[in-house]
């Protein structure tokens, strides 16, 4: 969008203003289709669709922009979405920054403190230090958090050098289990945000107490449920919480039902369900390689994540406004 055609160092004119935002307004609203999506960033509805020209535009920008790799710290071909395409699926799994900052900005308020129990890769960290969060993950393996820190640094600079918001994301290298035991966490968080480890579709390390090596499902439950509960009890009250899942089969290639036994721990750690949105994924092979697994297996491709979102309170209708995106002049300056 253009500066409203002052010289530099000139305050625009209030008519030079006004069309400024107007063709800001415009080009919001071609980027992400429509006034709706323009609004909000994304149309606020139950299916995100990660597919959307919009969508990809902006995972583009960040990106391009802040050369954000979440893979990195990890091992290679760590399978992550395996149950998306079947057997043949490959690659170290990376979270969607798109979807990141379209959580941030619709759940926890401007300035708010997030908690990540499951850190993992670097993009949500550094999604929120854009964003003007203060951001603290909590993750076991030590590689992956000095390689976060080191990309964190790195951005930032470039954050800074476009004087851009940033706020130094913070990671600990520590058993999220263990959280009452962590006096760097802190308390009163305004956000819980986080993407769990889905059992044995990926082993991140080999320290014995990673969920990714529990002895079966119900030990990897078990370890799931304490720390989702610890997380919750960090979660200040009037807040929203939100977890990215999605399903997992076991070894004769039955569904777990991951979803629901996720939402079960949250609630039981005293959240309750408030949207329940599903994301859709970019096909890419899928086509291909749903058809074989199709044929072999009667297995359908999976192309979606659940987007679960949480409130620890009672009355979120009163608390939602002030909370998330409810107006255009937000959105506009957050682009």
């Amino acid at each position: 969008p253009g500066s409203g055609g002052a010289p530099p160092g000139f305050a625009p004119r209030p008519r030079e203003a006004k069309a400024a935002a107007s063709k800001s307004v415009q080009w919001l609203e071609g980027l992400y289709g429509g006034k709706t999506a323009a609004r909000f960033g994304a149309p606020p509805f139950s299916v995100l669709d990660a597919r959307k020209g919009y969508w990809k535009e902006r995972r583009h920008y960040w990106e391009h922009t802040y050369h954000i790799h979440s893979e990195r710290g990890r091992q290679d071909n760590l399978i992550g979405y395996k149950g998306l395409g079947g057997d043949e699926a490959r690659g170290t799994s990376v979270f969607c920054p798109v979807l990141t900052e379209l959580v941030y900005r619709w759940f926890c308020p401007a300035g708010g403190s997030v908690l990540d129990p499951f850190a993992g890769g670097s993009v949500r960290g550094c999604v929120a230090a854009r964003t003007g969060l203060r951001y603290t993950g909590v993750d076991l393996a030590k590689a992956q958090v000095e390689e976060n820190r080191r990309q964190a640094k790195k951005i930032g600079a470039i954050a800074e050098a476009a004087s851009a918001k940033w706020v130094p994301p913070s990671w600990v290298c520590a058993d999220s289990r263990r959280l009452h035991d962590l006096p760097a966490v802190g308390h009163a968080y305004d956000f819980v945000f986080s993407c769990p480890p889905y059992y044995d579709l990926e082993r991140y390390s080999d320290d014995p107490e990673d969920l990714s090596l529990a002895a079966s499902y119900s030990d990897f439950l078990e370890g799931y449920r304490q720390i989702i509960a610890a997380a919750l009890h960090r979660l200040a009250a009037d807040r929203f919480c939100c977890f990215v899942v999605g399903e997992i089969r076991d070894a004769d290639g039955f569904c777990r039902n991951f979803v629901s036994d996720t939402i079960s721990a949250v609630q039981d750690a005293g959240a309750r369900l408030y949207n329940h949105a599903t994301m859709l994924l970019p096909l890419n092979t899928l086509p291909i390689r749903a058809s074989k697994t199709f044929n072999a297996t009667s297995k359908l491709g999976n192309c979606h994540q659940h987007v679960l979102v949480f409130y620890k309170g009672r009355h979120p209708n009163k608390n939602a406004k002030s909370l998330g995106l409810h107006n255009k002049e937000r959105c506009l300056e957050w682009n």
